[in-house]
């Protein structure tokens, strides 16, 4: 080998790995920016199948007390509600998003029939909201899958104790649901009473999961501190006592149930820490998302 080949072969050695690294180091900032952008899409749609999924659960729920009411309670506020799953149920339509929305929008055009059997009062409570609670686990489980698929560590875990804190909300709208159906016959049979109690232990077990995972992300989170939630305690008491519910209205038991806002005091958790929302137009509506998920 002449001298200028050996010369150029000690020179290309440390040259070529420095371009091999060089090409690693490439291919990994390229991987991290095909991962922001898939979490930047998802998120965009785990906001409008969340969305579709917290009001069919308020529809759920209104449906159920105007079911056991005999029409009696909740008929103005269903039809408020069922016009904005609607506005909803038109932006999924319009999407040109992925097939999980296309596939929840198809599910979500079920309810029509079921609504007709609503108002006519012809559908007992419970086909009612097991017709309902397919659609919703749909949204729910294709949400669950959404956040699996995120491959940034941080995002993630935040990720996680969302879906815990969906299944958190879709407890609590069954039992919602359920309270309201008992409060308008101001009696619980026994089978409901059982499903009230499950109901209660699996959100408290889903928001435990939700506070562990969101420990990183917001020290201190404890929602079940919140003087909404005592609100609930008192009337969940009152249906276990089984004693007299006839001053306790339907209506007020859904308002009580309603209130405990989760999203809403994770939102006010976050900003008085001084972070701020990205705002970006999602469907038929602007929405906005965390800057971290």
């Amino acid at each position: 080998m002449t001298l200028s080949r050996q010369i150029l072969s000690i020179v290309a050695i440390p040259v070529l790995g420095a371009a091999i690294l060089a090409g690693l180091g490439i291919q990994t900032a390229l991987g991290h920016l095909s991962a922001a952008r898939h979490v930047d899409r998802a998120l965009e749609e785990t906001a409008l199948i969340g969305e579709l999924v917290h009001q069919l659960q308020l529809e759920r729920g209104l449906s159920a007390g105007f079911l056991a009411s005999q029409g009696a309670s909740f008929a103005t506020p269903l039809a408020q509600q069922r016009r904005a799953v609607d506005r909803i149920r038109a932006a999924l339509e319009s999407d040109q998003g992925s097939a999980a929305l296309a596939r929840l929008a198809q599910g979500a055009t079920e309810i029509d029939g079921l609504r007709r059997q609503v108002s006519a009062r012809a559908v007992t409570p419970a086909a009612m909201a097991g017709a309902y609670t397919a659609v919703i686990r749909t949204g729910l489980d294709l949400n669950a899958e959404i956040f699996a698929s995120f491959e940034i560590a941080g995002i993630g875990l935040a990720g996680a104790a969302r879906a815990a804190l969906d299944e958190a909300r879709e407890a609590a709208g069954l039992e919602r649901a359920t309270g309201a159906a008992g409060f308008s016959r101001g009696v619980f049979d026994l089978a409901d009473l059982r499903r009230f109690a499950s109901l209660g232990a699996q959100q408290a077990a889903h928001l435990d999961t939700a506070e562990r995972l969101a420990a990183g992300i917001l020290p201190g989170f404890d929602l079940q501190a919140r003087p909404e939630f005592a609100r609930l305690e008192s009337l969940r008491a009152a249906v276990m006592a089984r004693g007299d519910l006839s001053g306790i209205a339907a209506t007020d038991w859904f308002d009580a149930a309603t209130a405990c806002r989760v999203v809403h005091e994770i939102t006010a958790r976050r900003t008085a820490r001084g972070e701020r929302r990205i705002g970006r137009k999602i469907g038929f509506t602007n929405r906005s998302i965390w800057p971290i998920y």
